[in-house]
């Protein structure tokens, strides 16, 4: 045999180590991306007036961010039992405004013991303990925050698909409200957005004439499929509840499918969308892990998946998470961190391509306000730049990422690679690869 001439596995292993060579200029180049961001972050005039108030408060700014640690650690340390059972527990439970009282009574009889979805675990410490439960815990391996007990899925299906005026579905349809011009406007930005990931990805084969496939998982009234429909892009929707899936598809027109994503899945041909949108979804489903598998398996290869949840690591969050606004039960039953988000995404065969926070659905001028008050600031213009540099540290409770399905090849060189990408977001600012954003 010809010394020069190569075996199959020979060249296999050449083009993986080619591979392997450029993954890893390419997370060279996304450091020093990361390292030009941190350093424009530095520069910023919110940063500025971090840094004039932390040297005017001292260690006020950490004590705001971890302010309830600090008291309970100060309580166990004067050995004041009482004043810790009062710092771990709240009077009334954290009952949503959304939730009749015979929808809650059926709740609370359907409650029962969950391991972390996240990492399988059972070993989660108490963060909040509403009299009676569920509590709020934090997993003691992964770090996912959510509540436990958890009701069942008829329990919550029944409650998501009530018509009473005092449950979900009516006070949905309030919230959302008329799709205004200005609304779809923003909404067809997003979906822009998206599309600008889906043809950045050079080596997926795509015909720019070829139509999007959009689906949007927990797709309310329709609002996000009718801009995407009008964008001439091919739209799916999944909801779970009957009346407002039953809305969209009587006076919109549209396909919606009455269920669980991971029921749509049995039904709609596998890896047949180029995008999925799960605009504040996740958080309010009991298996995270088998809706974005789901989700994956319904996403063509190097597709893209966005999702926006509230986030648990944000500064309001930390400041005050029995009054943060995002805290309600059983709507939200997980509150992801970037980290525990980038790493469900990557356990589900996805790769984080962007992840940034911002103000979102919350309350601006609350945020505003909450800032003012911690830093001693003197307006709320100055607030508005801190919050703006909040928002690039990952910090502001809306969380939002966009991820990329891997080729089965990718998947299987990913692991080799995570532990060390800036794409694997870290707690505490170790490893982030954000793009700030403002929208």
């Amino acid at each position: 045999m010809n010394a020069t001439s190569h075996t199959p596995e020979d060249t296999a292993l050449r083009a993986e180590i080619k591979d392997l060579q450029q993954r890893l200029a390419d997370v060279i180049a996304q450091n020093q991306r990361l390292q030009a961001e941190l350093e424009a972050i530095r520069n910023s005039v919110g940063w500025r007036v971090l840094e004039k108030a932390y040297r005017l408060r001292r260690s006020r700014l950490i004590n705001v961010i971890t302010a309830p640690m600090l008291r309970l650690a100060k309580a166990y340390l004067r050995g004041d039992e009482k004043r810790v059972a009062s710092q771990r527990t709240r009077e009334s439970a954290l009952r949503s405004p959304t939730a009749s009282e015979a929808s809650w009574e059926k709740l609370k009889a359907s409650l029962h013991p969950v391991p972390c979805d996240l990492c399988g675990a059972d070993q989660a410490a108490i963060v909040l303990s509403p009299s009676p439960p569920p509590h709020v815990v934090r997993c003691g391996m992964c770090g996912l925050i959510y509540f436990n007990p958890q009701p069942t899925p008829e329990a919550l299906r029944e409650f998501y698909s009530s018509e009473s005026p005092e449950d979900y579905t009516p006070r949905l349809r309030e919230w959302q409200g008329e799709l205004s011009a200005q609304k779809a406007q923003k909404l067809t930005e997003e979906l822009n957005f998206l599309e600008q990931w889906l043809r950045r990805d050079d080596a997926r084969p795509h015909n720019a004439n070829q139509r999007v496939r959009f689906l949007e998982v927990g797709c309310a009234f329709g609002h996000q499929l009718f801009c995407a429909q009008q964008k001439g892009w091919e739209v799916v929707g999944v909801e779970l509840s009957a009346p407002a899936a039953n809305w969209v598809r009587q006076e919109l027109g549209l396909e919606v499918h009455n269920g669980t994503i991971e029921s749509a899945a049995r039904v709609l041909p596998p890896e047949s969308f180029d995008i999925v949108l799960m605009s504040h979804v996740l958080e309010h489903v009991l298996h995270p892990t088998a809706v974005l598998q789901a989700a994956a398996s319904l996403i063509k290869p190097g597709g893209v998946i966005a999702i926006y949840v509230p986030n648990g690591d944000s500064f309001p969050a930390r400041h005050d998470f029995d009054h943060w606004e995002w805290t309600s039960f059983p709507e939200h039953l997980y509150y992801f961190s970037p980290s525990t988000l980038a790493r469900l995404l990557t356990k589900c065969g996805f790769e984080v391509e962007q992840m940034w926070t911002c103000i979102g659905h919350s309350n601006s001028e609350q945020l505003y306000k909450l800032i003012q008050n911690c830093l001693s600031l003197r307006s709320l213009e100055e607030a508005a730049q801190v919050a703006e540099t909040l928002g690039s540290l990952c910090l502001l409770s809306d969380l939002r990422v966009v991820a990329r399905k891997l080729n089965r090849h990718d998947t299987k060189c990913a692991k080799s690679l995570s532990e060390n990408s800036p794409l694997l977001i870290k707690e505490g600012l170790g490893e982030v690869n954000i793009t700030p954003r403002t929208s």
